[in-house]
């Protein structure tokens, strides 16, 4: 267990390059930014792809605007990365 909590907690470049793939694979139209509705498809089908049903549009709304830190309807790559980091920190602790 301590080599996924060094992985987060010391691997930058690990961290950024999960975080720039995935990214990537939500802009679609490779503006830099995550739309809301970029993002609410990818997470849809995310969750789904899981084998969970469709998240409410409150859900979608919500997480939404985690990670669009400064509130300007769209994600760019830094608000993503830093909201990922923290999310990876989150799972781990959750593990150990």
């Amino acid at each position: 267990m301590s080599e996924i909590h060094d992985f987060n907690s010391q691997d930058q470049e690990n961290i950024d390059a999960l975080a720039r793939v995935s990214f990537n694979s939500l802009d679609v139209n490779k503006t830099g930014k995550i739309t809301k509705e970029q993002f609410k498809q990818g997470f849809v089908e995310f969750i789904t792809s899981a084998g969970f049903g469709r998240p409410s549009e409150a859900f979608l709304e919500q997480y939404f605007k985690k990670f669009d830190a400064d509130q300007s309807g769209d994600i760019d790559y830094q608000e993503y990365k830093v909201y990922m980091k923290d999310a990876l920190d989150k799972m781990v602790e959750a593990v150990l």
